[in-house]
């Protein structure tokens, strides 16, 4: 292979060698202590997402936490955390890994509404991270297991490389053709003030820098893939790959709060810095047959992951196959940020036994409300959800409204306040819609 090829796509090694086993170590570290802190944030209110009696009843939801109890689902939730932080010390890798992927599985098929594209690529991340060998360095593994290695085969940790690169490439696409082209992308994902930072206020008060943002947006993702699998000057390239992603998500950290996705985004940079690879030692024609089967496994997965998004029209997976698939976790949403949604403002008025009206979502869960802050609010997310059931969230709040201020609700009514995103200098009139007018029970 010439020089100029090496360490590429197009040199066989590059699939079915080595790499040196300290990187995919720390990407595995870094991974679980985003998800660890994740899950930990998300304790407070596992009941009002995942309980029998949250706001998303169990009929919306499926997998095993369908119709547990909320002391069954603080057990599940603990041991989903100590599968984490085992993961993140390296102790028993390949088995943490694959109950991490277990517990995120469940819980995101058990509550959609509050999944993002992260929620689904940590799982496929996590996939990976049972067939990689991550545990060979900078572990308890290594130090307590004599599980020490100073390589590791290539192939899971190329397929990553490839997962992520067709997730850039098909993201830049759907938002060229969602209409980014116009130069109002950004300009409109501001305009949603619930995942919105005040530097991206700042941001949204000049159109035109919106304007160069979009196009700078678009460079950025359209040229990642290319710059991660370059067949020429490979390890260069995929630096430039890192760069891309960092200078996206980076941007996206200044002005949005879209909760863990960023900081996982960002951490799979790590997957594209330069790491030592050598050919594979394995010289017997049983261990090349190993290793190619390997590769083929690994690059098989993504194949499947992004079937649909290239010709799943018009040749869908059998059935079977896609069950599968959704069970294992091997599911990957691409639309990040393309798609043009309502810019909605929701409110929940409520009666008391007195007659006094009051604010309810603002002893709630005031995190539904779409206003400019810092943090990141799963429960506005659930307002983007084609499935969610306004009667079931509108019982909810009764529920904690009565538990939190120890006075029952009589009534309540939720509402949303709505229109289309507009242009700059333009104006779309807003909506007024109730959601659910009824007796609290």
């Amino acid at each position: 292979m010439n020089a100029v090829f090496q360490d590429g796509p197009l040199d066989r090694e590059f699939w079915r060698g080595d790499i040196d086993a300290r990187l995919p170590a720390v990407f595995r570290a870094g991974l679980a202590t985003i998800l660890l802190c994740d899950a930990l944030f998300l304790f407070p209110d596992i009941s009002a997402f995942y309980g029998a009696t949250g706001l998303w009843p169990a009929a919306l939801g499926s997998g095993p936490l369908v119709g547990v109890s909320d002391a069954a689902l603080r057990l599940v939730w603990a041991g989903g955390c100590l599968s984490l932080l085992a993961l993140a010390l390296g102790w028993f890798s390949r088995l943490s890994a694959f109950l991490s992927c277990a517990f995120l599985v469940a819980v995101h098929h058990r509550d959609p509404s509050i999944t993002t594209g992260g929620d689904y690529l940590a799982q496929i991340l996590l996939a990976f991270c049972i067939v990689l060998d991550t545990g060979a360095a900078f572990s308890l593994d290594a130090r307590w297991r004599g599980r020490a290695r100073d390589f590791v085969a290539a192939a899971p940790w190329r397929a990553l490389q490839l997962h992520l690169a067709i997730l850039y490439f098909v993201t830049a696409r759907l938002k060229i053709r969602g209409g980014w082209l116009s130069g109002d992308g950004v300009y409109f994902g501001l305009q949603h003030f619930g995942f919105l930072r005040p530097p991206g206020a700042w941001l949204l008060a000049h159109p035109e820098l919106c304007r160069v943002s979009t196009f700078v947006v678009l460079a950025l993702e359209g040229t990642f893939a290319f710059f991660a699998l370059s067949p020429i000057k490979g390890r260069t390239a995929r630096v430039c790959a890192a760069a891309c992603s960092v200078a996206v998500q980076l941007g996206i950290l200044l002005t949005m709060r879209v909760g863990f996705f960023t900081a996982l985004m960002l951490w799979t940079s790590v997957l594209f810095l330069p790491a030592t690879a050598r050919a594979a030692v394995a010289v017997t024609p049983r261990d090349r047959r190993l290793r190619w089967a390997l590769v083929a496994l690994c690059n098989g997965v993504v194949l499947v992951v992004a079937w649909d998004v290239f010709v799943g029209r018009r040749f869908p997976l059998p059935a079977a196959v896609r069950q599968a698939q959704s069970a294992l976790g091997l599911t990957q949403q691409y639309d990040l940020f393309g798609a043009t949604y309502e810019v909605q403002q929701w409110s929940a008025r409520g009666v008391r036994a007195d007659g006094r009206e009051v604010d309810v979502m603002e002893a709630t869960a005031p995190g539904f409300r779409s206003q400019v802050g810092w943090l990141f609010s799963p429960f506005y997310k659930v307002t983007f959800s084609p499935d969610a059931d306004p009667a079931a969230i509108a019982q909810w709040m009764c529920r904690t409204y009565a538990a939190n201020e120890n006075a029952p609700l009589s009534q309540v009514t939720l509402a949303k306040h709505a229109r289309q995103p507009a242009r700059p200098n333009m104006e779309t009139p807003f909506i007024d819609t109730v959601l659910f007018a009824g007796p609290c029970h």
